[in-house]
């Protein structure tokens, strides 16, 4: 399962390395506009079959042959939904829908954009030539209706690798989610992804899913530590 906070983490993971190109698609070169952007994530969640098959692919296009539900700009936005921008008043479908993104958090979005400045997380009217017009529901499963599941019993003790690029995944879902580095999470249990095994972990009271490649674990009772599982998820070691 993809949750919405899954999805947005995965648009972020491209902020560092995208480069605007209007009317480019190499997503191997990392060069795009914002409806590629739009377009690449979404083959990366495994829907780019709902964005429609309309070329050549620009954001009218997308309107015209889009399978995702649509609302006007009244309508209600939630987390992971695709948004687009432009002139309501323009009788050019290219104007009149100009450009697109992903709502993020109450009252911002994520997109590719121009003016040297790529990949970014701004405030809905922050184009003062565009306003928001359309909203298309993806329908990811938002954090609130995920109901909190008991994870059973702690098996041992797990550290991620030094390494900041390495992502965790809800279960079954995209390995998307950032993990914080340094800290020991309480494992409970293994399981096996697409990507290969992983430990069963409790990240914000969640179940996140890691590697086991990219991780480092001890099992309860195997070294000289006597670990303590905190209720909020933390773990004290004491000697």
């Amino acid at each position: 399962m993809t949750t919405a906070d899954n999805a947005i983490s995965l648009f972020r993971s491209f902020i560092p390395s995208w480069t605007y190109a209007l009317g480019a698609h190499n997503f191997g070169g990392k060069t795009t506009d914002c409806m590629g952007m739009v377009d690449y994530w979404s083959q990366q969640l495994g829907v780019a079959n709902k964005l429609g098959s309309q070329l050549p692919w620009n954001v009218s296009y997308f309107v015209a042959s889009t399978s995702y539900p649509k609302s006007g700009p009244s309508g209600a936005i939630q987390p992971a939904d695709i948004l687009v921008f432009g002139d309501p008043n323009s009788s050019d479908t290219r104007l009149k829908y100009a450009h697109i993104g992903v709502a993020t958090t109450p009252g911002k979005y994520i997109s590719m954009y121009n003016y040297g400045v790529n990949v970014i997380e701004k405030p809905l009217d922050h184009i003062a030539t565009m306003q928001l017009v359309l909203v298309f529901s993806t329908g990811f499963t938002q954090e609130s209706d995920v109901p909190s599941q008991p994870l059973g019993t702690v098996t041992g003790i797990l550290r991620t690798n030094n390494d900041k690029d390495i992502r965790g995944s809800s279960p079954n879902g995209i390995f998307s989610v950032i993990l914080p580095l340094g800290i020991d999470f309480p494992v409970y249990g293994e399981a096996v992804s697409t990507l290969g095994p992983v430990w069963r972990v409790s990240l914000n009271n969640v179940e996140t899913w890691i590697l086991q490649r990219n991780a480092v674990f001890t099992p309860i009772g195997g070294d000289a530590h006597a670990y303590t599982v905190t209720r909020d998820g933390s773990v004290i070691a004491t000697f």
